[in-house]
């Protein structure tokens, strides 16, 4: 079988590289192609991808671009899509995750639990929405940061709106208001690999010393962790809910016991999630993208 990954990145970036191991351990061919070398062709011929004169067709493709996808690599996933090549994930599904809003629009239509959050994109509904939150501190996202990056803790207004005005961002785009859930109040950060309808793998993290992000990409510290029923129903509903076949789900576990996911990656890194728990990430992936059907084992 053919498989390919659609990635910026090259073979040494660690995702790359271990799919491609894992996937010639199993027998499987794998090719590594960043979106722009290849077009897309469309005629009364029907549809093509071609990529070095020749036409390429995978038997399947795994998007590894995360949220910075833009409009071609989409139109590439749904090119494939069309022409019968299995994709995992599908484009209606990054559409969805590569936005961290409408991520939360489709979790909480789903009633996923997830912290309040808001959606601005001026001055005057930035002040409202700041109110209604219940004021600072709070957590500002853009819609498209990943690894915890453009990821901030507001402790005032004045703050949020200089972000908002911030013209290094792009304008217009809005930006979301999350309510904040101090660390006196968390038990756990968790993130969970999810294949299909099932947990693959599972952490939990802390967060290093002065710092509001537990993300392994910003030094936090990790330790396996069993989920419980409650931790698994809430990972999955949220990789259902946004229709995705691989995920990344992050959330929190309160003192009081309540779950709040934060978080859901169609292309989530796993290098920490293998050397905290052990597990062979790369390798159920590939025997998930592979499978007739798709299976977690």
């Amino acid at each position: 079988m053919l498989l390919g990954i659609l990635s910026l990145r090259n073979h040494r970036y660690h995702p790359n590289r271990r799919l491609m191991e894992a996937a010639v351990e199993k027998g499987h061919r794998a090719v590594l192609f960043p979106p722009a070398r290849v077009y897309l062709s469309a005629s009364g011929e029907g549809l093509k991808i071609v990529r070095q004169g020749k036409p390429l067709s995978p038997d399947v493709v795994l998007p590894r671009i995360g949220s910075t996808i833009r409009d071609f690599p989409l139109s590439l996933v749904r090119q494939m899509e069309l022409m019968g090549i299995r994709v995992v994930n599908g484009s209606a599904a990054v559409e969805i995750s590569r936005n961290k809003f409408r991520t939360l629009q489709a979790l909480a239509a789903r009633r996923v639990p997830l912290p309040r959050s808001h959606f601005v994109s001026n001055e005057r509904n930035l002040a409202a929405a700041a109110r209604d939150i219940g004021g600072p501190p709070f957590v500002v996202k853009t819609v498209h940061g990943r690894q915890g990056r453009e990821v901030f803790l507001v402790n005032d207004a004045g703050e949020a709106l200089r972000l908002l005005r911030d013209r290094s961002r792009n304008p217009g785009e809005g930006m979301v208001l999350q309510e904040f859930i101090p660390p006196e109040a968390r038990r756990r950060d968790i993130r969970v690999l999810v294949l299909g309808s099932a947990v693959a793998s599972s952490m939990a993290l802390q967060p290093r010393r002065g710092e509001f992000r537990a993300n392994v990409h910003q030094r936090g510290r990790c330790e396996p962790l069993r989920l419980t029923k409650a931790m698994e129903r809430a990972a999955l509903a949220a990789s259902e809910a946004v229709g995705l076949d691989i995920s990344g789900i992050d959330m929190i576990e309160c003192l009081d016991g309540s779950l709040q996911v934060v978080d859901v990656n169609y292309s989530p890194g796993f290098r920490g999630l293998e050397r905290c728990t052990g597990t062979d990430i790369a390798s159920r992936i590939i025997s998930f993208a592979t499978a007739p059907k798709g299976f977690a084992g």
